[in-house]
């Protein structure tokens, strides 16, 4: 497994959050160009392009970004690979989530990943077989 996380580069360099994500063991891909130039965007496109291409290994992308959903749907392509989309569903493209019907696996960061120690004030649609009026009352 290797955690790629890409930081566009071209002004300030955050060297403490750098150092924290190789501490976790991430590999920090700092890139730079143009102002005009998505860097992050393009370099996570071309990323997905060559995972597609290389033609096997599981993916997860941590993104909310429809820009993205062809990239990921090449990816759904391989037989056998599991592909997944991390982050906040309610903040997820349609042009990703749609995707789910191809094999698309979505992880939401509070309720599946459990990456918080606490409820995080969010305004999202709650289906009734999941809801808790405890934690309102909290």
């Amino acid at each position: 497994m290797r955690g790629l996380f890409f930081l566009n580069a071209s002004g300030h360099l955050p060297m403490p959050f750098v150092q924290a994500l190789t501490a976790i063991g991430f590999r920090p891909v700092l890139l730079s160009g143009p102002q005009d130039v998505k860097v992050v965007d393009l370099a996570i496109q071309r990323t997905l392009d060559a995972l597609a291409e290389r033609g096997h290994g599981d993916v997860l992308l941590a993104s909310h970004d429809g820009d993205f959903a062809p990239h990921v749907a090449a990816l759904l392509d391989e037989p056998g690979r599991r592909v997944g989309l991390i982050g906040f569903r309610e903040l997820m493209s349609t042009a990703l989530t749609e995707l789910t019907a191809a094999g698309l696996e979505l992880h939401d960061l509070e309720d599946d990943v459990r990456a918080f120690t606490v409820a995080l004030p969010r305004v999202r649609v709650i289906p009734i077989e999941a809801f808790d009026p405890w934690v309102l009352l909290e």
